[in-house]
């Protein structure tokens, strides 16, 4: 668990993790030193659970920031998938709720991406029943998911509707991404 709060949170509190790591197994009094052998078992535990309770809030409030992240005003409906189980579980949702589903695949190194991700923030605020998701190019873990769908150059969009890709495109083409999904949207209300 404090592996995958580490690998979410990245590096902002990955530092302050590690300090309380090393001081949890510091003596309570500075002035004493004790063996290891010597540590009063509560303070061990005391300092244990505090330790699970920081990388329990951190890994919480990392994944709730996820829906959040990137966007100017502090809100946006686009989601950031972590992982191939979550992505496949966006995109059945939407295929059961009959929405259409708009997937981003973005790098956070990539200038046009950076371009275009207040456009997407902004559609998906528009665009209240389409189901925006964001898929990083760099996350370890949808490597897999990122060779099936096919994606060679970012950004890149696919559009899913009814469980299957409509229609597709690379590049920050803000006018063509916006064109695109009112087109399917019609269609998809036909």
């Amino acid at each position: 668990m404090a592996t995958r709060a580490l690998r979410v949170l990245r590096r902002p509190l990955y530092s302050s993790l590690c300090r309380l790591r090393t001081l949890s197994f510091m003596p309570p009094s500075s002035s004493t030193i004790f063996s290891s052998r010597e540590l009063p078992p509560s303070w061990v535990l005391n300092q244990r659970q505090s330790l699970h309770k920081l990388t329990t809030q951190s890994t919480s409030f990392a994944s709730s920031l996820r829906h959040f992240a990137s966007s100017p005003g502090g809100t946006s409906a686009v989601i950031e998938v972590s992982t191939a189980d979550e992505y496949k579980r966006l995109l059945n949702e939407a295929k059961e709720d009959k929405k259409l589903a708009v997937v981003y695949f973005t790098a956070k190194w990539c200038g046009p991406c950076r371009h275009i991700s207040p456009v997407v923030n902004t559609l998906s605020q528009e665009f209240g029943d389409v189901k925006f998701l964001k898929v990083d190019l760099d996350e370890p873990e949808l490597q897999k998911t990122i060779e099936m769908a096919g994606i060679a150059a970012v950004p890149s969009f696919q559009f899913h509707l009814k469980g299957n890709m409509v229609s597709g495109f690379s590049g920050a083409d803000s006018n063509k991404l916006k064109d695109t999904v009112q087109e399917l949207l019609e269609e998809a209300k036909a």
